[in-house]
């Protein structure tokens, strides 16, 4: 579905599409949103991968970049690809379109990088030297990754003298292609294919990084002056596989010999093992979510208008009741995608009673939908280790966090959760944080909590 503008609502289908901007659409849609998140994350990185450039400084940077789900991290991270595109090539992959988020591993991520570094030279149509390729043949003849290969299936080539690098560039990214294929598996069979590998696994990596150099240097040729790794989705694996990717496995992760930026999950940035992890990278960043509220509970006006200038870009205004609009961004706790599933959910509903207006009938189903799905992920969990986090420990850290003076949750595992299923946000480059606005109705109607005074943006049962 392509995105396009809502005079009415019957084109809010295509309007409120949740998923991240595209390059091609950041002109016509991109809001800047950095006066409502307090920080600017990416014009920070921008600035050190040019600078990296400017000194000719030959290490690379090894990023994470966190933030919650829904509040615009890959948009950025397109936004700040156009922004590079001039001088810096970009490669930009997610683990959850490439490879089995239950079962990736670090061997996984080296076969992805591989296709598309091979990709990439494919499509410039860079002049790869025979050295190298024979090296890399020597490399996936090797018997252990044979045998991968041959449940993967074959690809009849032989690298020999004088052999045309336009033929082996797509003949060795069709292997990789079928190589990583093999990888998205589970069980048994995903723990032989990953022994197999890392008994190659640091001539795989040697592999890759003169592949880098290669590619960077042919780059160079046609003006571009160095090459960035994105890898997205990381922040999206369960809290437990990313634990045990980046605690165990960082020292591979950072092996790469480009600058590469790792999206990272919140709830990690603030664990008792984020001291260890950070110290395989050499920055860390969060994209801190637009502000609706500020740290003593007063209105923040700056983020309400930016979230009003990003529905702003997508539909017609008047398409809400006078005055309407303000309770979805005030209980969207500056979420963009929150914001856009109730806007689309209250549309849809005002087309089936043939409405040309959305009212706060429609407004008040769309708050309880999201509510109900916030209040239905609070729920007891059992984790691998046998920990039980209860249901009141939930609700009660939910509850310190929200009376807490200087806006600072306590640090435990029920915490981690509500970090990652966004009961929990934070804000500001100042680092303080609140509990989701539909979230904190949730607390009063139990007794948890008591209101601020009358909330106009709060629907009754």
């Amino acid at each position: 579905m392509s995105l396009k503008y809502a005079h009415d609502l019957e084109g809010t289908m295509q309007a409120l599409d949740i998923m991240p901007l595209s390059i091609n659409l950041l002109d016509q849609f991109y809001i800047n949103t950095v006066k409502g998140r307090g920080d600017n994350p990416i014009k920070h990185i921008e600035r050190l991968l040019f600078n990296n450039i400017e000194n000719e400084v030959s290490q690379p940077l090894h990023i994470l970049f966190s933030g919650y789900r829904g509040c615009g991290k890959t948009t950025e991270l397109n936004y700040l690809t156009q922004q590079i595109s001039q001088q810096i090539q970009v490669i930009n992959f997610s683990v959850y379109q490439e490879l089995d988020p239950v079962t990736v591993n670090h061997t996984d991520l080296y076969l992805v990088l591989m296709e598309n570094l091979l990709a990439l030279a494919k499509e410039q149509d860079l002049d790869i030297s025979q050295t190298y390729l024979k090296k890399l043949n020597l490399w996936l003849e090797a018997p252990a990754i044979k045998e991968i290969r041959s449940l993967a299936g074959s690809i009849d080539a032989e690298v020999s003298g004088g052999a045309e690098t336009s033929f082996f560039i797509p003949y060795f990214t069709k292997i990789f292609a079928r190589l990583k294929a093999t990888a998205k598996t589970s069980g048994s069979y995903k723990k032989e294919i990953t022994t197999k590998i890392e008994l190659k696994l640091n001539q795989l990596i040697e592999n890759c990084n003169l592949l880098i150099v290669e590619i960077k240097q042919k780059l160079w040729k046609k003006g571009i002056k160095d090459l960035l790794i994105i890898i997205e989705d990381m922040d999206k694996l369960d809290l437990p596989k990313a634990q045990d990717l980046f605690y165990n496995y960082s020292v591979f992760l950072t092996q790469v010999q480009t600058n590469v930026i790792f999206t990272f999950p919140i709830s990690l940035m603030y664990h008792t093992q984020f001291n260890t992890i950070k110290n395989y990278f050499d920055l860390s960043f969060e994209l801190p979510t637009i502000k609706v509220f500020n740290r003593d509970g007063s209105p923040n006006q700056e983020g309400r208008k930016i979230l009003s200038n990003i529905v702003k870009s997508r539909m017609k205004l008047d398409l809400f009741e006078e005055g309407l609009l303000e309770s979805f961004l005030v209980k969207s706790g500056g979420c963009i995608r929150d914001l856009f599933r109730m806007l689309l959910s209250a549309s849809l509903r005002a087309l089936d009673y043939e409405k040309e207006k959305v009212s706060r009938l429609e407004y008040c189903k769309a708050y309880w939908r999201l509510r109900n799905e916030y209040a239905n992920s609070i729920a007891e969990k059992r984790t691998k280790d046998g920990e039980v986090i209860k249901y009141e420990d939930y609700l009660q850290a939910l509850v310190e966090t929200y009376e807490s003076e200087d806006k600072t949750p306590p640090n435990s595992n029920a915490v981690l959760d509500l970090r990652q299923n966004l009961c929990i946000l934070s804000y500001n480059d100042t680092q303080w944080f609140d509990v989701h606005p539909v979230v904190k109705d949730f607390l009063i109607d139990k007794g948890k909590i008591q209101p601020h005074g009358d909330d106009p943006h709060k629907c009754s049962a």
